[in-house]
């Protein structure tokens, strides 16, 4: 069951103690930081989760107030605490004023959207991309909300993911269907139901395809760096003599031709 891998945190930092840490950050591993923003002063939290990409296990989690840009700055600390993590915000309305921060940060493995309702694949990860044609941030828009809810469902389901927080799971017990959409009850939140959902949404895609691309990359680097089997038109394999050609006579000694 979900409720048996949840575990009190090692760590709570913060001014409020809302940052909940499981495992510090392991330098040869990679992580994902993903957000949700609030403004702050509001009933909603703004709230990320840190993931293992390795092993999609959830290291580390905050819920709680802070104002957008504040949130911005908190977030690329802790992004660059962990290994420079990957790093998603949604973009939408309050989004941008944390996303503005971390630009100003010069945070540089920041996730992009396309501005258009192009394929997740087409997102960008890196500054050293071509970004005229994104944005930055998450786009949570009417084709991918549906999406990024059942992927969620789907990875908790199947029980590809290892939920350490507790408050993750309470959130998950009050996020029902309320006029045919998936929301939390009214007077519950789902900041970090939605925050975790895009994370395994974006695992299962953009992530997906990013390292499908890197390994063919690298394996057509290898062919090209592999040297040619071939061995010429005069023998088979690469133990026959080179300087023998087989004729109806028997084979000839050719070397005198060098």
């Amino acid at each position: 069951m979900l409720t048996s891998t949840a575990i009190d945190p090692m760590d709570r930092r913060g001014v409020d103690k809302n940052l909940w840490i499981w495992e510090s950050p392991d330098y040869t591993r990679n992580y994902m930081v993903v957000a949700d923003v609030a403004r702050g002063d509001s009933k909603d939290y703004s709230a990320f989760h840190i993931f293992d990409l390795e092993t999609n296990t959830q290291v580390a989690e905050y819920k709680g107030h802070m104002p957008p840009k504040e949130f911005g700055y908190f977030l690329t600390a802790i992004a660059m605490e962990y290994n420079e993590a990957l790093l998603v915000v949604e973009n939408a309305n309050i989004g941008w004023a944390a996303l503005d921060a971390i630009q100003e940060r010069g945070y540089r493995n920041l996730y992009y959207s396309p501005k258009s309702e192009a394929s997740i694949s087409d997102s960008y990860f890196s500054q050293y991309e071509d970004h005229s044609k994104m944005v930055p941030g998450f786009t949570m828009s009417l084709r991918t909300r549906p999406l990024v809810i059942n992927k969620g469902r789907e990875y908790i389901g199947d029980r590809s993911v290892t939920v350490r927080s507790k408050r993750l799971i309470e959130e998950m017990k009050v996020f029902v269907w309320k006029n045919g959409r998936a929301e939390a009850q009214s007077g519950y939140n789902d900041d970090l139901v939605m925050s975790f959902s895009t994370a395994m949404y974006l695992r299962d895609t953009a992530l997906k395809n990013k390292q499908q691309g890197i390994e063919l990359t690298k394996a057509t680097l290898n062919n090209i760096s592999r040297p040619s089997q071939y061995q010429g038109a005069y023998f088979a394999s690469g133990k026959d003599n080179p300087y023998y050609m087989p004729t109806s006579n028997g084979a000839e000694d050719i070397s005198w031709l060098l």
